[in-house]
């Protein structure tokens, strides 16, 4: 190859052999080169559907594919929020003037209560949604769908406070249809974030 950075032109042996133009600034000698060039790509090479780079990925996600990073995700969020919550009510119940052990000592037990109780109930929750919405998915055949993942947020809620009376029932279904719901609105927007980006400027 022989590069000239003048003209920005590529050869390769007798330029006269080849003829045309690459740039469309009259320079002879790479007419071969321009029907490779990736800027004149003919869209019917691309291709039609999804390539996987593992066959495996072309497969629905099974239970376990979409239980087990739901039931992390829930525990490690329960964590988080049970830690915060006990370190701020250990603060609280200890007066103030008393020694730094005490109140360490009321800290850690506020948070190993109240921590591992938060993730545990959000664990189950994850379970039970994921569940709930593997089996809608594979009723009517259809994956990702807001609406089978607003009726799984739902079923969850209601099974989950079955036993707690009517009242319970249908608050915790509607915590749970809302709570999703805001999930997917806000996972809608974030995907076409640049689609919003575009047209507010345009």
């Amino acid at each position: 190859w022989v590069f000239t950075r003048g003209s920005d032109m590529a050869q390769w042996g007798d330029a006269g052999s080849y003829g045309g133009d690459v740039y469309g600034d009259g320079v002879e000698g790479t007419d071969s080169i321009h029907k490779l060039s990736p800027y004149a790509l003919d869209p019917s090479y691309l291709p039609k559907e999804p390539e996987y780079i593992f066959p495996l990925d072309s497969k629905k996600k099974s239970l376990g594919d979409k239980m087990l990073p739901l039931t992390g995700q829930c525990y490690l969020l329960g964590i988080g929020v049970g830690g915060t919550w006990g370190l701020y009510e250990g603060l609280l119940a200890v007066p103030t003037g008393e020694s730094r052990r005490l109140k360490l000592n009321a800290i850690i037990n506020s948070c190993t209560r109240r921590g591992p109780f938060l993730a545990n109930n959000l664990a189950v929750l994850g379970v039970m949604y994921s569940a709930t919405n593997f089996v809608l998915s594979k009723v009517t055949d259809q994956e990702d769908n807001v609406l089978i993942s607003i009726a799984s947020g739902t079923m969850t809620g209601i099974v989950y406070k079955s036993t707690a009376g009517l009242r319970a029932v249908l608050m915790a279904g509607s915590v749970g249809a809302g709570i999703v719901g805001a999930v997917a609105v806000a996972k809608y927007l974030y995907n076409n974030r640049y689609k919003f980006v575009r047209y507010n400027t345009a």
